[in-house]
């Protein structure tokens, strides 16, 4: 059974080689796949790399047509004859019918002639490698780094300003810590309970008093839980600002339920029961 070439007959190492061999319709069976040879070394010389039938229309006919696809593995160093060989496979049916591929003859050269003279070559010394301009890549990743560095701040202070509107009691929670550790006691208790007073307006929406305690907590139904302490909150207020009697025996116990109930507001704030 004959096969058409799709490629030269003189063939070097490397080069793929197709073959066609066409199948008669006429015999009436159903190819075998699994009798045709598998994808890998074939022989010392060559390989198949694609094996497959394939159906064609021609002139009304319908003949089955056997596609390999080869790939010369032999090195040489004067002309030789490459022998493509014949593939058994057979049809299905009562008897099977078997069949080969008739072998065809190529001719396979090398690479380099073996007329061609040393001198003829062109050999060069090996290229050190190219200098790398590390220079740039450097400034690209100074300007990435800065970028990204000005990208994360934004979004930083972004969050901020969010938990800022959104949760006053949790944004004056540093602010408040410090005003209780400084020196002068007076002046830290009034700055706390100044940023209290502020966070509860913020909250409330408008400034809170006293009176609007219990309008605040069912509006606010989060902070429910710190009624008892709100409202000791301004009587020391009160007291803080108001009252002469106030003095530094008076500043341990204040202090202390100043952090009680911003601790308990915040978490308030969060959704969390205290």
């Amino acid at each position: 059974m004959k096969g058409t070439l799709r490629v030269s007959d003189v063939v070097h190492l490397g080069d793929i080689v197709a073959m066609d061999y066409d199948l008669p319709e006429a015999l009436g069976r159903q190819l075998d796949i699994s009798s045709l040879p598998g994808i890998g070394m074939l022989d010392e010389a060559l390989s198949i790399r694609e094996i497959k039938a394939e159906d064609l229309l021609d002139e009304g006919t319908t003949p089955r047509q056997l596609h390999v696809v080869y790939q010369v593995f032999k090195s040489v160093k004067t002309p030789e004859a490459l022998i493509i060989p014949s593939l058994h496979f057979r049809f299905k049916g009562d008897p099977p019918q078997e069949f080969d591929t008739t072998t065809r003859t190529l001719t396979i050269e090398p690479l380099i002639p073996a007329e061609t003279l040393l001198e003829q070559l062109d050999i060069r010394a090996p290229h050190p490698p190219h200098p790398i301009d590390t220079q740039t890549a450097l400034d690209r990743l100074i300007q990435w780094l800065g970028a990204f560095g000005a990208a994360l701040l934004l979004l930083l202070l972004r969050h901020w300003r969010h938990l800022k509107r959104t949760r006053p009691f949790e944004a004056i929670r540093r602010r408040c810590a410090k005003a209780l550790t400084l020196r002068h006691q007076r002046q830290g208790l009034e700055t706390a309970v100044r940023l209290i007073h502020r966070a509860l307006n913020q909250t409330y929406g408008h400034t809170l008093f006293e009176k609007d305690l219990p309008h605040f907590f069912e509006d606010q139904s989060r902070f429910s839980s710190e009624k008892a302490s709100l409202r000791d909150f301004f009587i020391l207020s009160d007291a803080v600002f108001f009252d002469p009697a106030f003095d530094e025996h008076h500043y341990p116990e204040a202090s202390h339920l100043l952090k009680r109930l911003l601790e308990g507001l915040i978490k308030a704030e969060r959704g969390q029961k205290g």
